[in-house]
């Protein structure tokens, strides 16, 4: 705390998630306009990491000399490293009316994007340095994962966290 109402704080965030994509595509018909065949796969070994950086200003009033309230915010700095699917094959048998999924070709894409994060803050105090306290906090960032010149993948990064743990006054 810089002063009895304002302070600063950071924390750090990690996840890492491996999920099965659900892939579709549409894919013209040789022979008959406006007739698509629909392709359906699901895709497995798709993994994201996500690392965030969160600073925060926080204000802080006492509703008791053990007990403390307090609103976060700030700025986050996302760094997003996922598994994108970048091209795919099919197959295809005559009078082709149908067309069945065969193989994906994926890559990793990475990107650094600042968000922000905003949240509150509940702690009670034992001393006046030390207490535990519960945390909920918003973060967000929209990423550009690049796929090839030409393409981008949009990804949100961030989410609601919820936390407990010690609280450290200096």
């Amino acid at each position: 705390m810089l002063s009895p109402t304002f302070g600063i704080g950071g924390s750090v965030e990690r996840s890492t998630a491996a999920t099965p994509v659900a892939f579709s595509a549409t894919i013209p018909h040789p022979f008959f306009f406006a007739r698509p065949r629909n392709i359906n796969a699901d895709i497995s070994g798709m993994t994201r990491e996500e690392l965030a950086l969160h600073a925060e200003l926080r204000a802080a009033w006492p509703v008791h000399p053990r007990v403390q309230l307090a609103l976060v915010g700030g700025p986050s700095l996302f760094r997003v490293r996922q598994r994108i699917v970048s091209d795919f094959t099919y197959a295809q048998e005559y009078p082709y009316d149908a067309a069945q999924f065969a193989t994906s070709e994926t890559l990793t894409a990475t990107k650094t994007r600042i968000g922000f994060n905003i949240g509150g803050d509940a702690a009670f105090f034992f001393t006046r340095q030390i207490g535990i306290g519960a945390k909920v906090m918003l973060s967000r960032a929209t990423l550009h994962l690049p796929i090839d010149e030409d393409r981008e993948a949009e990804v949100e990064a961030g989410g609601l966290i919820t936390g407990v743990g010690l609280r450290l006054r200096f």
